[in-house]
């Protein structure tokens, strides 16, 4: 796995590798290898195989970045869940859901993950 890190190839890694490696790394530094990973996907146009790995990452930009690009609006809304309160994601998603007529689900999930008292 470190040639490949080294070399940034990082398609060619094993994931067998990787769990093994997992418990020898910080979890830092899997997010890590997992967003480049998710990256050498997205750089070939492979948005179906980079969203899993920026899943595993928790990379939530770059998992809203796929969803967009893949056009998957019901991931994108359970996205807003998992965003850390004072995300600048909130408004994007809300955004790029309402731009597509999905109003009623932007505005639901944002409800159900308001910190406030309404």
């Amino acid at each position: 796995m470190e040639m490949w890190t080294l070399l940034g190839k990082w398609q060619c890694v094993d994931i067998d590798s990787i769990r093994e490696a997992n418990a020898e790394l910080s979890e830092e530094a899997m997010r890590i290898v997992y967003t480049e990973i998710g990256d050498a996907f997205a750089e070939s146009g492979d948005w179906v195989g980079a969203k899993p790995f920026y899943e595993l990452s928790q990379n939530h930009r770059k998992i809203y970045d796929s969803n967009v690009i893949l056009e998957d609006y019901i991931a994108l809304g359970n996205l807003i869940p998992k965003l850390p309160n004072e995300s600048e994601l909130y408004d994007k998603i809300g955004n790029v859901l309402s731009s597509v007529g999905l109003c009623e689900m932007a505005v639901g999930e944002l409800i159900d993950e308001c910190p406030f008292e309404l």
